[in-house]
């Protein structure tokens, strides 16, 4: 890949389902590494555009690449090119973690000792290399999840793309996923997730792509979409737990500090989208706009929530 070359583009992208458009006209791209967020409600388009991306459905207008290819041009190529996590856990039950990594590598076309290195580095990467001769069901499921990216990873490719990756995890879980995902994009991974958890994608995400009723109706770097979005993204409110979207500026939010909190409320900050502090010593964080952005009709996604002092 030359440098600064998308890894991921869609390029008017619209797909249907017999005769109803799902998707109209998406267009966006993800670099090396960047993660980039895709956000939704339910039927907004999110699963039909991870089926056109992993080529489980066809592009009905438009273009996907990766790695500057479609599927069309070369199938083994593009389906080399990316890794694929479903949120349905996808192993073999009756073998064992290195059995189901083994056997994956195979079918990915790796052999001998290639195969065997691969297995050994995707095992430890993943924090399961102790853990290896154990069947997944007898796993937690943070750590079921995990060896579903160990799978996704074997073949070295240009995309990891993610659906739900934390879905039904607790916080801990969900800490050792983010680190995972945080230390393959500082090796240059290019990464799509999605996620119906507003905080997740502001600690992790270098940009994100919010779409509803197939359409995009923000896309961008976490500034940018904090300094944009339009009161139209009120399902926020319910769709990410919050008892109220922010439709006026200024209001600032609390919650109790954890440490994707922390991080979220950093990476917004350090994009001069929020001002945080932490209050005494139940570690209560609040956030409010920046100057810049309160002074903005539009709305800032941290909604006006007050919850009880952190145990």
């Amino acid at each position: 890949m030359i440098q600064g070359n998308p890894v991921l583009s869609l390029e008017g992208v619209s797909l249907r389902w017999g005769s109803r458009w799902v998707v109209s006209g998406l267009t966006m791209e993800v670099k090396a590494g960047e993660i980039l967020g895709f956000l939704g409600p339910n039927g907004s388009g999110k699963s039909t555009t991870l089926a056109a991306i992993t080529s489980q459905k066809p592009v009905d207008e438009g273009e996907i690449r990766i790695g500057g290819i479609t599927h069309a041009e070369s199938p083994e190529l593009y389906k080399s090119r990316l890794g694929y996590v479903p949120q349905d856990l996808a192993y073999y039950e009756e073998l064992s973690a290195r059995e189901n990594l083994l056997f994956f590598g195979r079918m990915y076309g790796l052999h001998g000792r290639e195969l065997r290195e691969r297995v050994a580095d995707a095992l430890d990467f993943v924090h399961l290399g102790n853990q290896a001769d154990r069947k997944p069901n007898s796993f937690s499921g943070g750590m079921q999840r995990r060896l579903n990216i160990a799978c996704a990873l074997l073949h070295d490719p240009l995309l990891l793309l993610l659906d739900e990756p934390t879905v039904g995890l607790d916080v801990a879980s969900r800490e050792a996923i983010y680190d995972l995902l945080s230390h393959l994009r500082r090796k240059g991974r290019a990464i799509v997730l999605t996620t119906h958890l507003l905080e997740e994608a502001a600690t992790l995400c270098d940009q994100v792509a919010i779409l509803n009723q197939g359409k995009l109706l923000a896309h961008g770097s976490i500034q940018d979409v904090c300094a944009h979005l339009d009161p139209a993204l009120g399902y926020f409110a319910s769709e990410h737990g919050l008892p109220t979207a922010v439709t006026a500026p200024g209001i600032p939010g609390q919650a109790p500090m954890t440490p994707s909190l922390s991080r979220m409320l950093a990476n917004l900050a350090a994009h001069g989208a929020v001002q945080d502090r932490l209050h005494g010593p139940g570690k209560i964080a609040s956030a409010e706009p920046t100057p810049a952005l309160a002074g903005s009709r539009d709305a800032l996604p941290v909604g006006k929530t007050r919850m009880e002092k952190a145990a």
